[in-house]
């Protein structure tokens, strides 16, 4: 299993530094000296460039053991941290999967939805009109353990339930994987319901209408509540129940994605941009939500790209307008830079949301479009570079290459 480092940081000194603050005790623990030595922990797990097999292993756990073995072992240099690394992923990674249940809520009505179970990222996503199933049990008991504030509205009664299966190694991957199979159904969703301007109203508010319900608990495959881990929306409010306009359509579209999304070549890319959007578009502050946004969309359009100048031009490539669409990229991307780096924000970037809401919806399905099938995400974005050159410089491009082929083919 290859591991590397992120550009930039140098291991050895995190773990020098690891090596002056934790020691081994008697009885084979690690004693810290200093409250600072969670933070070196954190950063140790957080430079390390892990493969895409191990995105729902808990890297502080692994990365805690592995500097517990080089620290018993006097041997606290980069190659046998990298080497005990490895090892404890391999352990992980051997451990065989077991089911575990997801279940929480969601401001979604399904009462006139056909299809209510959804296969996504390996994991079944089921939309309940009425209650949990029997089966579960403890849900409720687990909340109760929990501060007066998360167990207020903890299962808001109009809400649908969610039970989410999933197979996993361990009770936190799972917790993950569930959560992220239902967010991205929710991205999905979102992209059809949530509306595309706001004309009046309170601009502090989130522009996603489907948000999840205020706690999820984790359940053993017979049905058993676990006290940890137990997740909660820290920007829950309670919403209303939203009803797809027409459901036919709705659920027709939900399939395509799905379906399209798994058959691309960088699906993966697709599904963390998808995360991203739904994370982005909860926020209050919508300020917050550009900034997220904004990073959403350039993970795809510029993927490890530093020119992101390339920004504006590729988005516009996709409307008819493309001048027009231009500036308007350009000046987001400028409000953006000048959110960051110099603080100045203002109170009208709710329409800058649902700005970037509708680039990264049409990028989406210019992404999957069955038209193109795509073999990488380098050649979509070239494509979208060859457009944005314009019909007369692409008509005279033409012209060349058709010159240029008869000196390699001659008639």
């Amino acid at each position: 299993m290859k591991l590397g480092i992120k550009k930039g940081y140098n291991l050895q000194v995190v773990l020098d530094k690891l090596g002056d603050v934790v020691k081994i005790t008697e009885d084979g623990g690690l004693s810290y000296t200093g409250f600072e030595v969670m933070e070196y922990k954190r950063l140790l797990s957080k430079l390390i460039l892990f493969p895409k097999s191990v995105i729902h292993i808990n890297k502080d756990s692994v990365t805690s053991v592995a500097l517990k073995n080089c620290i018993s072992t006097n041997d606290l240099t980069e190659q046998n941290f990298i080497k005990e690394l490895q090892s404890e992923l391999k352990v992980k990674l051997a451990i065989p999967d077991k089911t575990y249940y997801v279940l929480t809520t969601i401001n979604l009505n399904c009462e006139s939805l056909s299809t209510n179970v959804w296969k996504i990222f390996d994991c079944e996503v089921k939309l309940i009109k009425d209650g949990f199933h029997s089966f579960f049990e403890g849900r409720d008991k687990v909340i109760e353990k929990l501060n007066r504030e998360l167990i207020k509205d903890s299962t808001p009664f109009n809400y649908t339930r969610v039970e989410i299966k999933v197979k996993s190694r361990s009770k936190n991957e799972a917790s993950r994987r569930g959560l992220d199979a239902l967010n991205l159904f929710r991205a999905l969703v979102c992209i059809q319901m949530n509306n595309i301007n706001m004309l009046a109203g309170n601009s502090y508010q989130p522009i996603n209408k489907i948000r999840l319900g205020k706690i999820h608990t984790l359940h053993d495959e017979d049905g058993t509540a676990f006290d940890y881990p137990v997740h909660f929306e820290p920007k829950f409010k309670m919403g209303t129940l939203e009803k797809p306009k027409d459901s036919v359509i709705f659920e027709r579209n939900i399939h395509y994605y799905l379906e399209s999304i798994l058959a691309s070549n960088f699906s993966q890319d697709i599904e963390k941009t998808l995360l991203r959007y739904v994370d982005a578009l909860d926020e209050y502050d919508n300020n917050v939500a550009v900034t997220k946004l904004w990073g959403a969309l350039e993970s795809l359009v510029v993927k490890e790209q530093t020119n992101c100048e390339l920004m504006p031009t590729r988005i516009a490539a996709r409307y008819e307008d493309f001048q027009f669409t231009k500036q308007l990229v350009m000046h987001i991307k400028d409000y953006r830079n000048e959110l960051i780096h110099e603080g100045f924000g203002d109170d009208d970037s709710i329409h800058r949301a649902y700005h970037l809401q509708r680039f990264l919806s049409d990028m989406l399905t210019f992404y999957i479009s069955k038209n193109f099938a795509f073999s990488t995400l380098d050649e979509a974005n070239g494509l979208l570079d060859k457009i944005s050159l314009g019909e007369d410089k692409l008509v005279k491009e033409l012209s060349n290459i058709k010159t240029a082929l008869k000196y390699i083919t001659p008639e």
